[in-house]
């Protein structure tokens, strides 16, 4: 981001501010010769005119005399404070430049630092030290920008704010004893009418301030007590100035997320095709941007199944350019915020937001009108986690992937629980290499979790189900017994055997081959009317006794596994089954 971006200037400048000063100081000089030409009025009627009409006449004129001259002093006084904020409002226009002169020469020395380092350290692990040291640095720097504009902000809020309680006396003490009873003078009148609108909308005339830029680098918790203290109009101008960054930034509510997220997709797609327009990244890039809006607007076309009212959507997660141009992304399809069950799908090998997003989203479309249909009282989410570089069916699959996903599936999942004040019942569903990212996440962390469930995994680095930070009875396995990736036990031991201690649920599929490995029934797992959804859905809500429980495959020595050692392989499947 740009440093105009990053530090936007919070005022639209000190104009409009000195026009309302110098308005008031000259409602104030007018209610000075108003006064003198009412007591040289009062004067020159002299003595020569007595009775009724003459002492009428004197009455009024003292009283518009006295009413002009109380106005007066008043007048001056919030014309001088209107006028210190307007000093103010420039001497913060001012620090703001400075501010992002500070940081754009820290990000060119940064940049040039880099340079040098990449250019003469090679690939070593003390070139790696170097650059860790460096990055903290930039940030270091980052956070003293940060906390100096958010200085500016709030001595700029208190000046407003000041301005404003002087404009809401004035226009309470002046105006009512203005209009009371008469004027006698028309042009007093017509002088103190700028005062209703001061009153009414001074909002306009005293420009609001943020109350604060956003935390960065704050943990999840902190993040969210900031967002609350914040009031509506602030959270729509943190909104408008720094989208990208409150669009990731973990522990905020979802919709707040996905309004950030989807200012910055609009921004990105409004500069296409434009001469001059806003360039993306390039043609990947686009391409990403395009699908996550295309699958954000397909999500919301989608319908509850029993009350038939729209799909709420909420985007995420939004990074078309991350892992060189395979984009990240998520999009939860349900309510995020208020839905009592929350469930997260991994995709597996050759995941990509060109490749099998809309798969992905589909998928998690299903889940959440089969957790409706599987629990009507309770309402259902499942987020689509398009969120780290799953490895493509070319490479040389290692466990090196999923344990760089596990760290970016921890933060999301951790800080999706602190958004909320009262955490979901959330499950962890992991699809074919997606499930082996999964166990790594929940291999040595705690992320609030209930409920793991595995399908067509090819091993989740651990042995025993006993090893993740979950109940034993809470990790569930779909494995059909003609998908060839479930046998393969190249990240772990294949988690639909008895001794790794999960549930093993019913997953087959009644297309399946009658003889045969088939790879499309790797693909089946999240198709409606089949026993994987149904169980998948069951799970997700809670509902663990109407699990239907697939037999165990079989062990033995020194022979792979095969269908001729599961016995789901000899099970007629059900149909339309949920």
């Amino acid at each position: 981001m740009s440093a105009a971006e990053l530090f936007p200037d919070p005022t639209d400048g000190p104009g409009p501010v000195r026009a309302v000063a110098a308005a008031l100081r000259r409602l104030s000089d007018r209610s000075a010769v108003v006064n003198q030409a009412a007591r040289a009025a009062a004067a020159t009627l002299g003595p020569a005119w007595q009775g009724p009409a003459a002492e009428s006449c004197r009455t009024e004129l003292a009283a518009a005399a006295s009413l002009v001259a109380a106005s007066a002093g008043p007048l001056r006084e919030a014309s001088q404070v209107v006028d210190r904020y307007a000093d103010a409002v420039a001497r913060s226009g001012d620090e703001v430049v400075a501010v992002r002169s500070a940081y754009e020469s820290d990000r060119q020395a940064h940049t040039r630092e880099m340079d040098l380092l990449v250019a003469r350290a090679g690939r070593s692990l003390a070139r790696s030290m170097l650059v860790a040291n460096l990055w903290s640095r930039e940030l270091g720097a980052m956070d003293r920008h940060h906390r100096r504009y958010a200085q500016i902000c709030d001595d700029l809020r208190r000046s407003a704010r000041a301005a404003g309680r002087s404009l809401s006396t004035l226009a309470a003490q002046v105006v009512p004893s203005a209009t009371a009873g008469g004027t006698p003078v028309p042009a007093i009148e017509g002088s103190l009418a700028i005062l209703p609108l001061l009153r009414s909308e001074r909002s306009r005339w005293v420009p609001e301030v943020p109350g604060a830029t956003p935390p960065l680098g704050a943990a999840p918790g902190a993040v969210r007590a900031w967002w609350s203290l914040l009031t509506t109009r602030e959270r729509a101008r943190a909104v408008a100035a720094h989208p990208a960054v409150l669009g990731s930034m973990d522990g905020l509510p979802a919709v707040a997320r996905s309004e950030a997220n989807e200012t910055v997709l609009r921004r990105m797609l409004a500069g296409l095709g434009k001469p001059g327009g806003t360039r993306i990244g390039g043609g990947p890039v686009m391409v990403n941007a395009l699908a996550v809006a295309a699958e954000l607007r397909r999500a919301r076309r989608g319908t509850d199944p029993l009350t038939r009212r729209p799909v709420t959507a909420h985007l995420l997660v939004f990074a078309p350019a991350a892992f060189d141009g395979e984009g990240r992304a998520a999009i939860s399809v349900g309510d995020l915020d208020t839905a009592d069950n929350v469930a997260v799908i991994v995709p597996g090998l050759n995941a990509s937001l060109r490749r099998s997003w809309s798969t992905l989203v589909s998928s998690a479309a299903r889940i959440t009108a089969a957790g409706r249909r599987a629990d009507p009282s309770r309402s259902t989410a499942t987020i689509a986690w398009m969120g780290y570089d799953a490895p493509s069916w070319t490479q040389a699959v290692g466990r090196a992937s999923a344990e760089r996903g596990a760290d970016l599936l921890e933060r999301d999942l951790v800080g999706l629980r602190a958004a909320r004040a009262s955490p979901p019942h959330l499950t962890l569903v992991g699809h074919s290499y997606g499930s082996t990212t999964a166990g790594a996440a929940l291999r040595e962390r705690a992320t609030g979790v209930t409920d793991l469930v595995a399908l067509g995994s090819p091993g989740m680095t651990v042995e025993r189900a006993s090893r993740l930070h979950l109940p034993g009875a809470h990790v569930f396995v779909g494995s059909a017994s003609r998908d060839p990736v479930g046998y393969f036990d190249r990240f772990g031991k294949d988690p639909s055997h008895a001794s790794f201690g999960a549930v093993r649920f019913r997953a087959e599929d009644r297309r399946r081959s009658r003889w045969r490995m088939d790879v499309d029934d790797h693909l089946r797992y999240f198709d409606p009317g089949g026993e994987s959804l149904a169980n998948i859905a069951r799970i997700v809500v809670g509902d663990y006794d109407d699990v239907t429980r697939a037999a165990y495959r079989g062990e033995a020595p020194l022979i792979p596994d095969g269908i001729g050692l599961d016995p789901e392989a000899y099970r007629e499947p059900a149909r339309d089954v949920g």
